[in-house]
């Protein structure tokens, strides 16, 4: 997890630290103690809800890594690899299953992960700070906060002006009320997918570019532009950041066995690079009209 937000630059325990003060000072937390945490979280679960809702300012940097990328089943299958009663009936193995298995069954519901966490921890468990720090960031992740999101996007800023044109630009736009439009037209979640897709394979101008081992190829030039409102929720703003990104997976993997015969994800360094380059992801908040 620390590896994880350190390559976003971020210091988590310093971070961790001052989100907690934040919390107890705010009196959303009585105070640092294993029992406090318990408390809070059984209150939540009553309630199916963070009963507070957090300042952005405090606790902005740490939304950089999205909660699903702290439960990587692939920790847990290394961990099965290890013939171990130890690890297999520790808190932290327990507590990985439990909330992997929560998330892939009710996604972000508060009292679903609320309740896997406290089925495996007991207040004196919060003494530890590897639990103590995934307390703090469910907490921060299942509040109700309001979030300027443009941290999150990578920025395509290596692009020049004339590499980006109005046809090659998809507007994706989340209203406060949840709801996406793609160039001013309303669009299910469901159909997301598919209209992104086709604007990326069909719509979009190509160039052609000379790449290793598969030699010269045609790729999309096109950008996926995700604005929203502030008043949009974290939950369903990181649903169709997920959405958009599936689809650059998607494509991938299509290309990684039209060239390789393989998955995507099965590739090699060098192989990865080559697809990478074949359909670089380009998603953005920033403002590209200036740049037509």
């Amino acid at each position: 997890m620390i590896e994880k937000f350190d390559s976003a630059g971020v210091n988590l325990k310093s971070e961790i630290l001052n989100f907690e003060s934040y919390l107890i000072n705010k009196g959303i937390l009585k105070g640092s103690a294993g029992k406090d945490y318990v408390d809070f979280f059984c209150k939540a679960v009553k309630e199916n809800n963070i009963p507070s809702a957090i300042d952005v300012d405090s606790s902005i940097v740490l939304t950089r890594i999205p909660i699903q990328d702290y439960y990587l089943p692939k920790c847990i299958e290394n961990l099965k690899n290890i013939d171990s009663v130890l690890i297999i009936n520790s808190k932290f193995y327990k507590l990985q299953l439990a909330l992997i298995n929560q998330f892939n069954k009710t996604g972000y519901e508060p009292d679903s992960l609320i309740s896997a966490m406290l089925s495996v921890l007991d207040s004196a468990a919060f003494k530890n700070k590897y639990y103590k720090t995934l307390a703090l960031l469910l907490i921060l992740y299942t509040s109700d906060f309001v979030i300027d999101y443009a941290a999150m996007l990578p920025s395509i800023s290596s692009e020049s002006p004339e590499q980006v044109g109005e046809k090659n630009i998809l507007e994706v736009y989340i209203t406060n009320e949840d709801k996406i439009f793609i160039q001013n037209k309303p669009v299910k979640i469901n159909d997301l997918k598919h209209q992104v897709k086709h604007f990326i394979l069909k719509t979009a101008d190509k160039k052609e570019v000379d790449l290793p081992v598969i030699g010269r190829q045609m790729i999309s030039k096109g950008v996926i532009h995700l604005t929203n409102d502030l008043g949009t929720s974290y939950k369903f703003y990181i649903l169709v950041q997920n959405e958009l990104i599936s689809v650059y997976g998607q494509i991938r993997n299509k290309y990684s066995h039209k060239f390789f015969k393989t998955d995507y994800d099965k590739l090699n360094e060098t192989e990865e690079k080559i697809i990478s380059d074949l359909l670089p992801l380009r998603i953005s908040d920033a403002d590209l009209k200036n740049k037509l």
